[in-house]
């Protein structure tokens, strides 16, 4: 065990290794977002109400702000685009440096999570919902090839477990640090919550905080969200995983230059 453990140390503090590790950690802690942060976000702000007119009632839901997309549906079309798109990426992807692969696949899903969450736009977030999934569909199984080239044909199992560990720390990392973003800088019903206590409502529930906001103030549920939204730009906590995104690429750049 002593022996295992010294080797996986040798592995992972090399330089060439914990430079991957850091660059793919960054992508994942951005890839973290789509399943963590993006659903409470679309269930708060996101309209799709304009594309819920063209789909049949199973694929709908009714909220408070009218009928939407129902949430599970928007997320079986990044699933469904997967299973579809797969072979033919890795096909059109076969003959291309992998670096640039991955660089591509990081850029996308950055980019497609910022669009997806941008705006309080339904067709924006398809449109994002789309761009972060071929992104997904790009870099999943180029990252597990990349690191089987760089590895040493003795120690490529241990190369391959290794490569976990950026899955591991950014999807762990990026839960608290999207949640914590979240709840602080785009959460409406955190929001309500500071609308009362400038009123002077103190001590009303998380959970009954939006529901009182919208008596105190008039407005129902769609009118008090636009509302918020303007007031507190819930939109911009999706930058700091646009930027993360960016570091990657750059990281990747200078990475395959040098090895």
């Amino acid at each position: 065990t002593e022996n295992i453990l010294k080797l996986l140390a040798k592995t992972i503090f090399t330089v060439r290794i914990g430079m991957l590790i850091l660059i793919m950690t960054g992508f994942t802690m951005t890839y973290m977002q789509f399943y963590e942060t993006l659903p409470n976000f679309i269930f708060d702000w996101s309209d799709t109400s304009a594309i819920a007119r063209y789909l049949p009632n199973f694929m709908l839901s009714e909220t408070n702000r009218g009928v939407m997309v129902a949430y599970e549906w928007l997320y079986n079309l990044n699933s469904g685009l997967i299973i579809l798109l797969v072979l033919f990426m890795a096909k059109i992807t076969d003959k291309i440096k992998i670096s640039k692969v991955i660089s591509v696949g990081i850029a996308l899903g950055g980019i497609g999570l910022f669009i997806a969450g941008f705006s309080q736009s339904g067709i924006l977030l398809v449109l994002g919902i789309v761009c972060y999934t071929l992104g997904e569909v790009i870099i999943n199984p180029k990252y597990p090839e990349y690191m089987a080239n760089v590895a040493p044909m003795q120690s490529k199992s241990l190369y391959l477990g290794v490569m976990n560990i950026s899955w591991a720390i950014g999807f762990a990392g990026g839960g608290l640090i999207g949640g914590w973003l979240y709840k602080h800088f785009a959460e409406k019903a955190h929001f309500a919550q500071i609308l009362l206590v400038k009123n002077g409502i103190e001590n009303v529930p998380l959970s009954q905080s939006f529901s009182k906001a919208m008596q105190l103030t008039g407005l129902d549920a769609k009118q008090l969200t636009a509302q918020l939204w303007e007031q507190h730009n819930p939109n911009l906590i999706w930058l700091p995983f646009l930027v993360l995104s960016l570091i990657s690429i750059i990281g990747m750049y200078f990475y395959s230059k040098k090895y």
